[in-house]
């Protein structure tokens, strides 16, 4: 009997890195556009900033409008890594 397929998400620590203009994101992108991009090419990003400090409910609900526009949708919303935020609430509040 085989084994079930696991499933595989690919992305990176952040997407916020100035260095990928020109290399991964178009010079003429704007920044606020780059987590759309990015969606578009990794089903999964780890969003660090609970661990400096817990997000305004309009970051969530921005990201969720960016990946929504992009071609993995529903995958890149559930992976923004906010469901970490349990674990870093203790270190902030």
């Amino acid at each position: 009997m085989a084994s079930p397929q696991p499933d595989l998400r690919i992305g990176t620590s952040g997407y916020q890195y100035d260095h990928w203009r020109g290399v991964f994101y178009p010079e003429d992108l704007l920044k606020s556009r780059w987590f759309a991009h990015y969606a578009q090419h990794f089903d999964t990003v780890e969003i660090n900033n609970t661990f400096y400090g817990l997000p305004q409910p309009s970051a969530f609900e921005h990201w969720r409008e960016q990946a929504s526009q992009a071609s993995h949708a529903s995958q890149a919303a559930d992976a923004d890594k906010h469901c970490d935020l349990s674990v870093h609430l203790d270190a902030v509040g």
